[in-house]
């Protein structure tokens, strides 16, 4: 029986099946292991991309899709978005600056705060004028509403207008679409300090945007949330080597990010860090001295060293929180700090290595955390790298040369060897030379030109995203030899989340090869692998 083809199928097929295919229908060629594996990996690259097309085509009239990637209609978003950032970058240097940020520390079971103490006399000092504040909080709301639900058909800018409309507004933050809800989105509406609270609730709730009644929640301080677990990162993560790396790595991205607000937090957060830095170094050769073991100097040393990468590196992992909005361990940058912790809840830390069983750990353990560390570095690199062309085409993404030369071969008729005749709109005008023609399309219709611009840039705006949603099969419950093999190798376990395996692998090659084969009659889902996994009570709390 003559096997399927590859490319009528929904879904990437396995390994062996696609070499089946292969083989039947090049009988006479003989394919060695690497042949096989380059033709796979081309397969899925091409399927990987039609996905992303069929994506994007679904979803780039919808408000949420062009707020977030088309180059003209998301620059209201990004001027908005700087501005909040730049607020928090103000506060972060000033909590810096006073020493609140020293004792961070992302290890396991490490404390994790700012120092409390000072933080709080501080906020006591610029609100010596609220001494008429009802001391007992429980009856206090937070100064947020909840939008429950956000279509997204409904635009960003109408639903600004409507909080614009009441007294004390601060700003908007909408989630990111759920795959699993419609691609339906939760929001907060922010006031400041001294709002009324019940009154900017009245106002609001049940107000119709769009032809949609928005549906609003209040939620009390103080109000004990539920139960979450933070997230962990892999063991590979507290290694010396890889700790120098994501050192040098956060910094690269921090000075990268610091130029959307035109500032240099960076060098300012590394600065503090050699501060403290200096200060540990002391306290170490003080208690070196102290010690009658003389062997132990070296290890003093080392252990004072990796002290002061862990700090440089915590600070900035706590900037780019704080400040960009962004968890480097997730790879993940949000629009708002509403949005990263219902994602992600602070702190994401560092898994503490198991010296017990250093050197017996399983080879699908270790595969796991190279898988991750990979994973997280190629996600972390379109922030602060453009790919290369090779490179933003093996994603999907689309070449502007292309797409100009696509647009030239259907627009110029060729007559013969020297006449050349533009077919755009109704000019019908000849040339000797194709590259005439070209040069004309290009000053005289530049309005197709620029378009074809922005529909590519649009385009590689969604590729280019590393936590873009994107589309993924369902795959039958089957095979377990294999699925265990995923599992082992490609996700985290229950003790690092806290629940089921949840994958952490999102890059293209990474996350097909988990595919399994699947009845084609099903359906296609589309799974953000950001979204908090089930049962991890990640989600937002509404009361």
């Amino acid at each position: 029986m003559e096997p399927m083809n590859p490319d009528q199928f929904d879904y990437i097929i396995p390994y062996k099946q696609y070499c089946d295919y292969l083989r039947y229908t090049h009988p006479s060629k003989r394919f060695d292991d690497s042949s096989l594996r380059r033709r796979y990996d081309e397969y899925k690259e091409s399927f990987q991309a039609k996905q992303l097309a069929n994506f994007f085509d679904t979803n780039k009239d919808k408000q949420w899709f062009l707020e977030k990637y088309h180059p003209v209609l998301s620059i209201p978003r990004k001027q908005e978005l700087k501005q909040r950032r730049l607020r928090y970058f103000n506060q972060f240097m000033d909590d810096l600056n006073r020493g609140l940020l020293d004792n961070v520390e992302l290890d396991e079971g490490k404390t994790y705060t700012i120092n409390n103490k000072a933080k709080k006399q501080s906020q006591q000092m610029e609100g010596d004028d609220d001494q008429n504040t009802n001391e007992d909080n429980q009856d206090i709301y937070e100064n947020r509403l909840v939008i429950k639900t956000v279509l997204p058909t409904i635009s960003r800018e109408n639903i600004l207008k409507l909080c614009e409309t009441v007294d004390g507004f601060d700003y908007l933050a909408l989630s990111e679409p759920g795959p699993n809800r419609r691609f339906h989105r939760i929001g907060w509406i922010n006031f400041k300090e001294g709002t009324d609270m019940q009154q900017a609730f009245d106002q609001l709730d049940n107000k119709t945007v769009d032809d949609f009644v928005f549906h609003l929640a209040m939620n009390r301080k103080n109000q004990e949330p539920l139960p979450r677990t933070p997230r962990l990162a892999l063991e590979i993560s507290n290694t010396e080597e890889r700790l120098k790396h994501d050192m040098e790595q956060s910094y690269t991205l921090a000075k990268a990010m610091d130029t959307f607000l035109d500032v240099k937090g960076a060098k300012q957060v590394v600065e503090r860090a050699n501060e403290i830095g200096d200060i540990t170094d002391l306290e170490s050769e003080m208690i070196s001295k102290q010690d009658d073991n003389d062997n132990d100097d070296d290890i003093d040393h080392k252990s004072s060293s990796m002290i002061y990468i862990k700090k440089k590196l915590d600070l900035m992992i706590t900037y780019l929180r704080r400040v960009h909005m962004m968890c480097y361990y997730c790879g993940l940058e949000c629009d708002s700090i509403e949005d990263l912790d219902r994602k992600c809840m602070e702190p994401h830390c560092r898994k503490i290595i198991d010296k017990s069983t250093q050197g017996v750990s399983s080879s699908g353990s270790e595969k796991g955390g190279i898988a991750w560390a990979k994973n997280l570095d190629s996600k972390l690199a379109l922030k602060f790298e453009k790919p290369r062309q090779r490179t933003l085409e093996r994603m999907g993404g689309k070449l502007l040369d292309d797409e100009l030369d696509k647009f030239y071969d259907d627009h110029i008729q060729r007559e013969h060897s020297s006449k050349y005749r533009c077919k755009v709109d109704d000019c019908n005008k000849a040339f000797r030379g194709i590259e005439f023609a070209e040069k004309h399309i290009t000053s005289k219709h530049p309005e197709h030109i620029n378009r074809i611009k922005e529909q590519t840039t649009f385009y590689n705006n969604y590729i280019c995203d590393p936590n873009h949603l994107t589309p993924q099969t369902n795959h039958v419950r089957n095979n377990t030899n294999l699925m265990n093999n995923v599992i082992g190798t490609m996700t985290m376990t229950s003790t690092n989340l806290g629940g089921s395996p949840v994958p952490m692998v999102r890059s293209a090659t990474s996350l097909l090869d988990s595919m399994m084969p699947r009845d084609p009659r099903q359906v296609t889902s589309y799974v953000d692998l950001d979204a908090p996994a089930q049962g991890d009570n990640n989600g937002p709390v509404f009361y």
